[in-house]
């Protein structure tokens, strides 16, 4: 056993010795693969649909949901990293109604803010498919009385690049706001949006 200890030592050092004889030493380990990394900021605009809805409750009386309906547009930022072929992110939005003349009831939503973080998968090198999750703080009017609310926003879209610099995205969101209390009554906001969007990036998503 001693022998053979020596004689695999006495190997190894026959090794490295050639291979330094052929300029540099022998690399007993093999190198990990490169990972491919980048960063990319942009802003968007965006337009779609949202349905807001607000259900309200009162002791011993059945449950009566009101609703509106209409057209959205928004502008927002963002910043991306990618890693290999994951996209980790963080955006902010800012959304505006342009027509609710679907309003049943009296409720109207009006401007909100959204900050999220985003993560998604590159399924090829131009689509992007992710998920969402934020914060979303919203205006809204409740039979002539204003009210400020926030809650959680959650959602996923898909971003196509068309170019290195721009790319189109299809996106789907559901906000749960706080309950608002008016004297007996409790109220529960809800709002779900649609939207596509455009997306200018100042530098490539893939570094190239």
């Amino acid at each position: 056993m001693r022998k053979f200890i020596v004689a695999a030592f006495a190997a190894l050092l026959s090794t490295s010795a050639i291979a330094a004889d052929k300029g540099g030493p022998v690399d007993l380990v093999p190198p990990l693969p490169a990972v491919s990394t980048n960063t990319s900021c942009y802003v968007s605009a965006l337009a779609g649909s949202a349905i807001s809805t607000a259900t309200i409750k009162e002791d011993d009386v059945l449950p009566a949901s009101i609703s509106a309906n209409g057209w959205t547009i928004g502008a927002g930022v963002g910043c991306d990293v990618k890693i290999q072929r994951v996209v980790i992110g963080a955006l902010a939005r800012i959304e505006l109604p342009v027509d609710t003349s679907g309003t049943i009831g009296g409720v109207d939503f009006d401007k909100s803010w959204i900050i999220a973080g985003r993560l998604g998968y590159l399924l090829g090198p131009g689509v992007l498919v992710y998920g969402l999750v934020g914060y979303e703080a919203a205006e809204l009017s409740l039979a002539a009385i204003d009210f400020d609310k926030n809650g959680i926003v959650v959602g996923g879209g898909l971003e196509v690049f068309l170019t290195k610099h721009v790319s189109l995205t299809a996106e789907y969101t559901n906000t749960l706001l706080k309950d608002i209390d008016v004297g007996a009554f409790r109220i529960e906001p809800e709002s779900h949006k649609a939207r596509i969007g455009l997306n200018f990036r100042f530098n490539s998503l893939f570094g190239e």
